[in-house]
């Protein structure tokens, strides 16, 4: 294939998928059909998961309601904790736990959604994702800081009995 063809092959792909995904393009050349005339590209519903992905996301949304829950009920356990200890430790799990328990109900909601909902199963999929994207940059940051406070500590604990 020569470059222009190439070019024109990455044109029609790009025009014709729907979901920016580089997929084979439906709409045919114009020597193609027998009448010399190119026909409209294929027009594409909405997405909809099968029965049986839709089951593998309610339970998946089941599943992380109840983690969700349990993180919130787990970060308002430790609310006590923090009025009047100035505990930071403390402070930062009751909030970790708090933030991580709703943005995992908010996943397990728009997981629930793909499969209850017909017409936006991608959307409802993209809106969870979001919610889980969330979740494991904020773990994803928690386990930077704990690992520089134990390279500090280390640091300092070297520092101290080297000194």
């Amino acid at each position: 294939m020569s470059q222009t063809d190439q070019g024109s092959s990455l044109a029609r792909i790009a025009v014709c998928s729907p979901l920016h995904v580089a997929i084979p393009c439906l709409e045919p050349k114009v020597s193609d059909t027998p009448s010399g005339v190119a026909r409209k590209p294929l027009e594409l519903g909405p997405f909809e998961f099968s029965a049986e992905d839709n089951k593998v996301f309610r339970n998946l949304a089941l599943r992380m309601r109840i983690v969700g829950v349990a993180l919130l009920t787990w970060g308002i356990l430790q609310s006590p904790r923090i009025f009047g200890s100035g505990d930071i430790g403390a402070i930062i799990l009751a909030l970790g736990l708090l933030v991580a328990g709703v943005w995992t109900i908010r996943a397990a909601h728009g997981f629930r959604a793909v499969d209850q909902t017909e017409g936006a199963d991608i959307t409802h999929l993209m809106d969870a994702l979001k919610s889980v994207l969330k979740l494991y940059s904020l773990v994803a940051s928690i386990i930077a800081v704990i690992v520089v406070w134990i390279a500090i500590a280390l640091g300092f604990a070297l520092f101290v009995a080297l000194a």
